[in-house]
Formats: C-alpha cells, structure tokens, sequence
C-alpha cells in the first residue's frame, strides 16, 4: 500500500525509546512518547495527484486534517482524514469540512473520514454537513466516521470487539468503521 502521512506531534524521546515506554502500557501511555501522525493508506491501482494538510489546533492536542486527490482508471477524487479534538469536534469537523471542499473541484467524489470524538446524535456539525455539504454517511453510534459526497453506500459499520483483537489484545479505544462506496 502507498502511505500518506502527516505528522500532528513528533516522539518527544525519538521513535525507538517511545515506542520502549510505550510498551510498558500501552492503555496509559497511548501517544505521550510515540507522537502522533494521521495516516491516508491507499491501495495500488489509486495514484496520489496532489497533497495537502491543515492544522484545525495550535493549542493542546494538535490536531490536522489532511487530503489527496487520487486518480485512478482515469478519474479522480478526494479522500480525507481528520482527527478532531473532543472539546470542539463540531467546529474542528467544520474546519476541516471546508478545507476538503476547497481542495476538491464540484465533480471530484469525496471520502472524508476520522476520528470526530463526537457522535452523530451529539454532533451539530455532522447534521449541518448532511444537510448543506451532502456529506452523508454519518454511522449511528461510535466517534469513527466515514463520510461522503458523490458516492452511495449504506452508513458505515462499527468493527465488533471480536474483529479488533488480536492476541487477546483490543487494538483500538473505540472501533474503527467499515464503509462500501461505489
């Protein structure tokens, strides 16, 4: 697969040693001394045409939301990640749904995904974006959206506990969301 990554904060001890205290307890430590990045995976028929990430946070937990135009079998469109901080998740979605709306051109589909910390029922921002943007797609329960404009799929579907362990060990805080767009 082809990476697209930003780094949001970097390993304040390096890579090697945060990773070492990271181990210890991972549930307690989490990204304090690995850092954090947002990360787009692509797989091989898409091709990256362009690249570009904003900051949604200066203060606390940095927090950006990057975009890629990909091209594939002659078309292109947009995919997006943004990880928002829980205390202002409706305006960081906003931000960072305006963001992908300028980089993409009015014909190019758009996914739009992240960690949004807020859920569809307690989210403004998810129904104003259904709504105005037709940036649809939000899943009913859990803080991990998929959505877009352009495309048709049901909503996204939360990973069960069973799917996000591996070794008797629970991958994620909260599960990830699997979404079929055509």
């Amino acid at each position: 697969m082809t990476v697209v990554a930003d780094v949001t904060r970097r390993a304040p001890l390096g890579i090697w040693l945060g990773r070492a205290i990271t181990a210890l307890d991972h549930g307690l430590f989490r990204s304090a001394f690995t850092g954090q990045a947002n990360a787009i995976l692509l797989s091989r028929p898409f091709r990256v045409r362009e690249h570009r990430s904003v900051a949604l946070t200066h203060s606390g937990e940095p927090r950006r939301c990057q975009a890629v135009r990909l091209e594939c079998a002659g078309r292109t469109l947009v995919v997006a990640n943004a990880h928002v901080d829980s205390l202002t998740a409706d305006a960081e979605i906003l931000r960072a749904a305006a963001f992908v709306d300028e980089f993409a051109t009015s014909e190019e589909p758009i996914v739009f995904a992240g960690d949004f910390n807020v859920t569809a029922a307690r989210s403004e921002a998810l129904r104003v974006l259904a709504g105005a943007e037709s940036l649809t797609g939000a899943t009913a329960t859990g803080i991990d959206q998929v959505l877009s404009r352009g495309l048709r799929g049901a909503p996204g579907e939360p990973w069960p506990v069973a799917r996000r362990t591996v070794e008797g060990r629970i991958l994620s805080d909260h599960p990830p969301v699997d979404r079929e767009l055509t």
